[in-house]
């Protein structure tokens, strides 16, 4: 059974194992624990009771943006990625009108996620992402419209 739950600095340690083994350029433990202020939402994916994944999404105003997402690469390929975005982006609707992320376009699994659950891309940051011996890829922009009619109230 798959549970999300909210991350505690406690938590950023085994959260950093998930980040080196996930990614090619992996967030420091600072930044992980810089999210864990007002304003950003950091959730923990367990399966049973392990670990398996973590999401963090900044919000501003009325925009919401996934800055990370994980899943542990033991654990891919299997829908976790899937359901948690998911479950950020209901998350995110409670607070923000609009949900932004970028992706690099190598990592073709993740965009197809990401326009499978209906985000569009919309921009392009030229040269974004460092490569693994040198040089850069693009960031491709997404955004997922929430509700257009949001507003604080």
């Amino acid at each position: 059974m798959l549970t999300r739950v909210n991350m505690r600095m406690e938590d950023v340690p085994a959260v950093l194992v998930i980040e080196r083994a996930a990614h090619e350029f992996p967030w420091t433990e600072g930044i992980l624990s810089g999210c864990l202020t007002a304003n950003h939402l950091a959730s923990l994916l367990y399966q049973d009771q392990r670990l398996v994944g973590f999401a963090i999404v900044h919000l501003i105003l009325d925009e919401a943006t996934l800055l990370n997402i994980a899943i542990h690469p033991d654990e891919q390929g299997q829908g976790k990625g899937r359901w948690l975005t998911e479950q950020m982006i209901e998350e995110s609707r409670r607070h923000a009108s609009v949900l932004y992320l970028e992706v690099r376009p190598s990592n073709a699994r993740a965009l197809a996620l990401y326009e499978s659950l209906g985000f569009n891309e919309f921009a392009r940051r030229p040269r974004y992402y460092p490569r693994r011996g040198g040089g850069h890829e693009d960031a491709v922009l997404m955004a997922l419209t929430l509700d257009p009619t949001w507003h604080d109230v």
